[in-house]
């Protein structure tokens, strides 16, 4: 019997089911699938989901339609929002940490060799990657995946003057990304599409650097002179949906055929690829040895050269909010959903609350006892209580009930609930009105939140080391090849020994800010018990250091100077304790002689254990 042999990839995406989507007909059938469901579950989602978000509410609309009466009025409360810009503090302090972006660890080490200088690469690879506004990015896609659940980073060959690495990191927009959304990860999916918003401008710079077609440039230029035009082409609060349904649009499509990546430009109103589909090219290459026999020369010689190395990845990098057990991208959920049960509950019960109260500031009256007319149904008059008048009977005055007082309580039930479901476990103990709060509780809730500040950043952890190794394929490529300055020598050329070590790359806010905060909490618990012992000073000083890095020589300096003061101080009254309680031979005077074993340790001068000055 024979063996079976494996199938290759090649065989199968050349097999007679696989079409090319290098011929556009394909193409146009694969995209119009992917795009149906995309519009309806991504970007349609995704306009829902800023409206929420942004809660704009205008009360007179909702009055003229009857949502509301006269006078009443609905409070927005924008829990989605304010849960977002809470973690974005923490998120930053993560990125921003420590003057460097990533951990370069060496692959190998061998035995007795000296270990590279990483700290250089580490610096240099800061230095290339921090350009002008190179923050940006990262807090668009921070803000994208916690508010609907995933976002996109682009990591792209720019070989531009303003990016001294010749690579840029860039913002895509989960709405922005067509792909297949069944599959568990990007480089799954047959195709990809980066949708780009048009305009006169980007047309232009675009068409220049991809050698776009004339004619197909001038359809697009009256595509968007005809839409900006149009009365449907607003920046009203209709914006959203224009932004994602007019045409004024072009995509970069990547495809992946024989394992590689291959790209190309498509616009919705032409019927033919924009650019012929080529290789993708993303600033890396490839030295390529062979023997050449030199114009009138027998020798064949050994030639160098370089030639674009074929990727395999899309430069795609997604930056998630959870990781669940529905591996699909596509079904990560952000807090737009997670967040809006209880967003529209405090929006009722504080527009409740304020309603209700305002009805109660209003004074009623009626006739006291019998003094009206019984017959007929109730009736309201449209008298008005006026200062300095008086009734031609007796009247009693009432208003509506005041708001139960039960509703204030769940409110702060609500506060609760959310500081809960969004990790503030410090903020909800902290908060919560009982006296059932212990120190060892708030204790607890202290760690528990550094633990889950922790827990959060692994997202940004797995994201950021994807990007950062993607970005240093192309600084590595580049600083060999000599077309970047990147760990100059003495002589003025790349230390390329140095830069051609295989490095494991790592997000450097695992270990400058997660581990930082991990033992800061640690220092924290353990304080009661250190701060009676001879090591406190040093402890302290270490905490300084953690905790206020900017400030903590000042504070330190100022500890040091009021441990000097009170050593004099202790000195003194030391040395007046000795001589009023010795005589002159250094012996205790009779009178406290029954007193020695109290006396004498206050007149010897212990050392103290140490001091801050020695810790610094």
């Amino acid at each position: 019997m024979d063996t079976p042999q494996p199938v290759t990839t090649a065989e199968v995406e050349n097999s007679q089911v696989t079409k090319s989507l290098k011929d556009f007909k394909v193409f146009q059938e694969t995209f119009a699938q992917l795009n149906t469901g995309f519009s309806t579950d991504v970007q349609l989602d995704q306009i829902s989901a800023r409206q929420l978000r942004r809660l704009e509410i205008d009360v007179e609309t909702m009055r003229q339609s009857g949502q509301l009466e006269a006078n009443e009025t609905y409070i927005p409360v924008r829990i989605i929002d304010t849960n977002i810009n809470q973690k974005l503090p923490t998120k930053m302090q993560y990125l921003k940490s420590a003057n460097r972006l990533a951990v370069f660890e060496p692959k190998l080490m061998l035995p007795g060799a000296p270990p590279p200088d990483t700290a250089r690469v580490e610096s240099e690879f800061w230095r290339v990657m921090t350009y002008t506004d190179w923050e940006i990015p990262y807090i668009e896609c921070m803000d994208g995946a916690e508010f609907v659940g995933y976002d996109w980073f682009e990591v792209l060959y720019t070989p531009e003057e303003d990016r001294p690495g010749h690579v840029s990191v860039n913002h895509v927009g989960r709405a922005n990304l067509l792909f297949d959304l069944s599959v568990h990860t990007i480089q799954d999916s047959k195709l990809v599409a980066k949708r780009i918003p048009l305009t006169l401008v980007s047309l232009t710079r675009l068409a220049k650097e991809f050698k776009f077609n004339k004619r197909d440039v001038l359809q697009l230029r009256e595509k968007i002179a005809t839409l900006q035009s149009s009365s449907a082409y607003t920046f009203s609060d209709s914006a959203d949906v224009n932004e994602y349904t007019q045409d004024a649009c072009i995509y970069r499509i990547f495809f992946k055929e024989d394992g590689v990546v291959w790209t190309t430009w498509y616009a919705t109103d032409i019927d033919h690829y924009l650019t012929t589909p080529t290789l993708f090219y993303n600033g890396v290459d490839e030295k390529k040895e062979e023997l050449v026999t030199p114009p009138g020369s027998f020798e064949p010689q050994m030639v160098e050269s370089w030639i674009p190395s074929e990727e395999t990845n899309y430069p795609f990098y997604p930056l998630r909010r959870t990781i669940t057990e529905d591996q699909r991208i596509s079904r990560t959920v952000g807090a737009a959903s997670a967040d809006l049960a209880i967003q529209e509950a405090a929006c009722t019960i504080f527009s409740s609350i304020v309603n209700q109260s305002q009805l109660t500031s209003q004074v009623m009256a009626s006739p006291a006892g019998d003094a009206f007319d019984k017959s007929g149904a109730p009736k309201q008059l449209a008298f008005k209580v006026q200062r300095g008048q008086i009734w031609d009977r007796k009247m009693e005055f009432f208003h509506p009930p005041a708001p139960d007082a039960s509703l204030s309580r769940v409110v702060q039930d609500l506060q609760t609930l959310n500081a809960v479901q969004n990790n503030s476990i410090a903020w909800a103990v902290q908060n919560r009105e009982d006296s059932r709060k212990t120190a060892t509780e708030i204790n607890a809730s202290t760690q528990q939140q550094s633990q889950i500040n922790s827990s959060e950043t692994l997202m940004m952890s797995i994201s950021f080391r994807a990007v950062f190794s993607a970005a240093w394929r192309i600084v590595q490529s580049q600083a060999i090849r000599g077309l970047i300055t990147f760990c100059p020598t003495q002589e003025g050329t790349n230390d390329v020994a140095l830069i051609s070590i295989p490095f494991n790359i790592k997000s450097a806010g695992d270990t400058d800010f997660v581990e930082k905060q991990q033992t800061i909490a640690n220092m924290q618990q353990d304080w009661p018990i250190i701060q009676n012992t001879p090591v406190a000073p040093i402890f302290l000083a270490d905490y300084l250091r953690l905790r206020y890095p900017s400030a903590a020589n000042a504070y330190i300096a100022a500890f040091q100077q009021g441990q000097a003061n009170n050593e004099a101080i202790n000195q003194q009254k030391t040395a007046l304790l000795k001589e009023a309680v010795t005589d002159e031979s250094g012996n205790l005077t009779p009178e406290f002689a029954p007193y020695s074993a109290q006396v004498l340790p206050l007149i010897q001068g212990n050392d103290a254990a140490g001091t801050v000055a020695q810790a610094s």
